[in-house]
């Protein structure tokens, strides 16, 4: 008696497992991945002015303001999808 009550409680079970939409499959069971911050440094050409001596025609000099870049490295927080 007791083999056929342990039988039907399985198959109850199996039938509401299936019916519940739930898979056998894990989270984890294939390739897990999470998303991971990460910073990065980027190079951007910031302009300033700078005052310079120039001539004219006749050799006169004369100060005149020239916009210029240098270089600036700029940390920029990235998303990097990590996978194992």
């Amino acid at each position: 008696m007791s083999k056929i009550v342990r039988a039907f409680v399985v198959a109850a079970l199996l039938a509401l497992g299936t019916l519940g939409g739930t898979s056998a499959v894990r989270a984890c069971d294939g390739p897990c991945c999470e998303y991971k911050t990460v910073v990065c440094y980027e190079t951007h050409l910031a302009p300033y002015t700078k005052t310079v001596v120039r001539y004219d025609d006749y050799g006169c000099p004369y100060k005149a303001e020239v916009t210029v870049y240098h270089k600036v490295r700029v940390a920029v927080p990235k998303l990097v999808k990590v996978c194992y």
